[in-house]
């Protein structure tokens, strides 16, 4: 497998489908899956993170095998993927749909002279990243069809639809919140040293979820009632929670309990709707929400009158 003599560099914030279709445009190719196959690289390979076949496709490129060492997606099962030392659930990483933020790109298609210039970072991606943390844009998607290679073909999109992109006008309608800029930032590493790290990025979702729903709408309410939009805004009031770590979720759920008190005064019994759905049910008992399940045991330990066991 010869080096090319057109090709493109790596960047620290793309993962291996953002270079290889780089790197397709770069030769003049209509879409990935063309080039992929003129100098023989299995694309489905690359799509699932094979390790073998990334190594090929930076032999061909003439870059270094550890170029995408923290940015490759790999598929470890129908619904798991790993990114780095991460683990990554199907709901929380898109990979059926392009996601981008279109002032991004409008400013992207200003500077750079060739469209294969411009790269599609890996944290847009990411579900739960609802707004850019440079333009204050809310993120856009462009779905594709089931089964098909152009979800993972940025530059071809971005190429298509030049002029629309080009002309985009940019109207806010938020701005990114704090969970938007710690997952920006860890999808690289570098985010600053947080409580938070201690769970991996999935569970941390689903921890941050569950308490905002809680403080925001009560024990009685579940997530599937609330829209994707309310359940977004969970989020960020459940991140502020848990970066406070054991203090800050003891201190959430003591104002929550407070809020909670009968008018005798009494609550023998924790209602902690999805916090308990959560991290209660046999089925979700996974440890890798236990640096949480640890704190809120305790906190009911303190707070409320259990019986002791009978052996």
């Amino acid at each position: 497998m010869k080096r090319l003599a057109l090709t493109v560099a790596p960047t620290a914030c793309e993962a291996p489908t953002s270079f290889l279709s780089r790197l397709a445009a770069r030769n003049l190719s209509p879409d990935i899956v063309t080039f992929a196959k003129d100098v023989g690289l299995d694309i489905g390979a690359i799509i699932c993170g094979d390790d073998r076949e990334i190594h090929s496709l930076c032999r061909v490129a003439g870059c270094s095998p550890l170029s995408f060492k923290r940015t490759t997606v790999v598929r470890t099962s129908a619904r798991r993927y790993s990114i780095g030392n991460e683990e990554i659930y199907s709901e929380v990483i898109s990979r059926s749909t392009i996601r981008y933020c279109p002032s991004c790109l409008r400013e992207e298609l200003q500077r750079a002279s060739n469209v294969w210039e411009i790269v599609q970072p890996l944290h847009w991606q990411f579900l739960p990243v609802r707004y850019c943390t440079r333009h204050g844009a809310r993120l856009l998607s462009h779905s594709f069809p089931v089964g098909g290679r152009s979800a993972y073909d940025f530059t071809e999109f971005v190429r298509d639809r030049r002029a629309e992109l080009a002309s985009f006008q940019f109207q806010s309608d938020g701005m990114a919140d704090r969970f938007d800029n710690y997952l920006t930032d860890r999808a690289y590493g570098r985010q600053a040293a947080n409580w938070c790290d201690r769970l991996s990025i999935s569970p941390l979702v689903k921890a941050c979820e569950a308490f905002g729903v809680l403080m925001q709408y009560g024990p009685k309410v579940r997530r599937f009632n609330l829209s994707a939009e309310q359940r977004r805004d969970a989020m960020e009031v459940g991140f502020t929670a848990l970066e406070g770590g054991s203090e800050g979720i003891i201190a959430t759920l003591d104002r929550f309990r407070m809020s909670q008190r009968t008018p005798g005064g009494r609550q023998p019994h924790p209602q902690l709707g999805t916090v308990q759905a959560l991290l209660g049910s046999d089925r979700k008992n996974r440890p890798d929400l236990d640096p949480v399940r640890n704190v809120v045991r305790q906190h009911l330990l303190d707070n409320y009158p259990f019986k002791a066991a009978r052996w």
